[in-house]
């Protein structure tokens, strides 16, 4: 039997084939770094956190899974630095909604996910994590340098 070339595509682009296996019955399974994202995706469920996988990223650092509880189960999906900003604000057990938005071009120019997302606490909210600059103490009565 010969081998035929393995095609590249996008992989939430399924081939005819596929399509119609999924017609009888047949489920989409996802590789081991987590269910990937397209634009519009909406998932519901409990937040139990974000982890590092076994894998790692093009810049070296290991790639973040997020775990979630669905209607349907436990699900885990690749969690983007965008996202992951996003949650580290969300406590394990608060209800979140996650909204892909698609890919949006950065300050920087490169292209990234965007996410919306929303969340109903279980607890009071955490203090946000945020990078302050240290204050300078000055003398009473000296204006500061210029």
């Amino acid at each position: 039997m010969a081998r035929r070339k393995k095609e590249t595509a996008p992989v939430h682009e399924l081939s005819p084939e596929a399509q119609a296996l999924i017609a009888e019955g047949y489920e989409q399974v996802s590789g081991g770094a987590g269910e990937p994202w397209s634009p519009g995706l909406a998932i519901e469920g409990v937040f139990h956190g974000t982890r590092d996988s076994q894998f790692r990223q093009d810049d070296g650092e290991m790639a973040q899974l997020v775990d979630l509880t669905t209607e349907e189960g436990p699900r885990v999906f690749r969690c983007p630095a965008v996202l992951k900003n996003r949650l580290d604000n969300v406590s394990p057990g608060d209800k979140v909604r996650i909204e892909c938005a698609g890919k949006v071009r950065t300050k920087a120019g490169r292209q990234a996910w965007d996410f919306v997302v929303l969340v109903k606490r279980n607890s009071p909210a955490p203090t946000p994590k945020l990078a302050l600059s240290p204050v300078t103490k000055r003398k009473p009565g000296r204006k500061p340098k210029k």
